[in-house]
């Protein structure tokens, strides 16, 4: 039986205008972050797209890490190092 693997997406929030938006995924910082949805909103899109929450953390709940399991057209991309390719 093949073990379940996982990818992993970290969501940093910021405020502003008095809400939290994402800011960063991944470390990378998104670009119009401060048009973009609201975390309530942005979590929701994530749950429908099969994310899960693992873990919150920060003062007042700015970090969250996010699991889902690989999808199968990501593990056959997968090179033999076990790093997943990159899409173009």
């Amino acid at each position: 039986m093949q073990q379940q693997q996982w990818e992993y997406l970290e969501v940093v929030l910021d405020r502003v205008h008095g809400e939290k938006r994402p800011r960063y995924l991944n470390q990378a910082e998104q670009s119009g972050w401060e048009h973009g949805p609201t975390a309530i909103a942005y979590f929701n899109t994530l749950g429908q797209q099969g994310w899960e929450l693992i873990l919150a953390s920060g003062e007042q709940g700015e970090e969250f890490l996010f699991k889902r399991p690989v999808q199968r057209v990501a593990a056959r991309e997968r090179s033999r190092d076990g790093s997943i390719a990159q899409a173009s």
